[in-house]
């Protein structure tokens, strides 16, 4: 028999489903410092933890946790990321977002970086994904497993 009682669980209950598989698929999208490390290292990347960059500040970025430099030589050409790592993906879009003058200044370092540390074929040389901003080479990006 069809009552309101029956309609309201069946509606409760797949608000509940929907609100799980969103907390499960952002949990599941954060990068860890070792994650990127490994994969990087892996594919014989020479990789500094927390490495000093100037002009670069991270202290005025909310959530800002780490950050990892990968480089190698490939084909004659140096091969390199950076990435910052966040605590959270709201956080990295914050420090991403060209809303602040602070993160404009911050995606115009990342970029110019970004440019110089990757071939020239490469069309894509920054972004966010997750709760990492990357600067650097297509290869790099992959190896260290950022999508």
């Amino acid at each position: 028999m069809f009552t309101i009682k029956n309609l309201l669980v069946k509606v409760l209950s797949l608000f509940a489903f929907v609100f799980l598989l969103f907390q499960l698929a952002s949990c599941m999208g954060s990068y860890s410092s070792s994650s990127l490390k490994s994969g990087l290292e892996k594919a014989g990347y020479t990789v500094e933890e927390n490495p000093v960059i100037m002009n670069l500040a991270t202290s005025k970025m909310d959530g800002y946790k780490s950050s990892l430099y990968g480089y190698k030589t490939v084909d004659g050409e140096e091969n390199g990321i950076l990435i910052l790592i966040f605590d959270s993906t709201d956080n990295a879009n914050k420090a991403g977002s060209t809303e602040t003058g602070v993160a404009s200044e911050t995606m115009t370092l990342l970029h110019n970086w970004g440019r110089k540390h990757a071939p020239e074929t490469d069309s894509s040389v920054y972004g966010v994904a997750n709760n990492i901003i990357w600067a650097g080479s297509s290869q790099a990006k992959s190896a260290a497993g950022i999508f």
